[in-house]
């Protein structure tokens, strides 16, 4: 790569393009998004079990419930991610 080449110069004076830092950030994403859905299903696992053994008790209900809901945000926000990332690979021009 030639120092015409836009893109991002690391901390050692080797110039990179963008898509070293599109690749940074989608096995960021990996990682995260691996960790993240493990919780979330660990979750809405915990939140069945704690449904099913409220016993009809409206207060353990509605936190089971509660459980429930907020651990399927927690993945819608995690996977719609990858457009943010997908946008603004586009927009800098990144590839892979």
């Amino acid at each position: 790569m030639d120092n015409t080449t836009p893109g991002i110069t690391d901390g050692i004076g080797t110039k990179r393009d963008w898509s070293a830092l599109n690749a940074l950030a989608m096995n960021v994403y990996r990682v995260l998004l691996a960790v993240f859905s493990s919780v979330a299903v660990l979750m809405i696992i915990w939140g069945g079990v704690t449904y099913i053994t409220s016993n009809g008790s409206p207060d353990k209900t509605e936190r089971a419930k509660k459980i429930i809901t907020y651990a399927i945000i927690g993945i819608v926000v995690v996977t719609s991610t990858w457009l943010l990332i997908k946008l603004t690979a586009s927009l800098i021009g990144a590839t892979g």
